[in-house]
C-alpha cells in the first residue's frame, strides 16, 4: 500500500505502468525540482500517517501472471 517512487524516463514502460495502476510517481532522471517535491510530499503524507495509494489493476504484473503469459507463448510456439 505505499507509493513507488521511481527515477526513470518518464515516457518509459515503468511509468505507464505506474499511472495505470495509481502505484507511484516516476520522475526524469534530471529533474531535481520534481523528485525534490514528491520526496517532500510522500514524507508529509508519512508523518501525517496518511502515506498510502489505493493501486489497481496490478495483479497483471505480478510474476505469477507474467510467468502463465510466458509459458503459453511458449506452448504456442512449440505447438507450431
Amino acid at each position: 500500500k505505499r507509493p513507488i517512487l521511481a527515477i526513470a524516463p518518464t515516457n518509459g514502460d515503468l511509468a505507464l505502468i505506474l499511472n495505470e495502476t495509481n502505484a507511484g510517481k516516476v520522475v526524469n532522471f534530471d529533474d531535481e525540482k520534481s523528485l525534490k517535491n514528491v520526496v517532500k510530499d510522500y514524507y508529509q503524507h508519512y508523518q501525517q500517517h496518511n502515506l498510502l495509494v489505493n493501486s489497481t489493476n496490478y495483479q497483471q504484473y505480478h510474476r505469477k501472471n507474467l510467468t502463465y503469459q510466458l509459458s503459453e507463448l511458449i506452448k504456442k510456439c512449440v505447438n507450431h
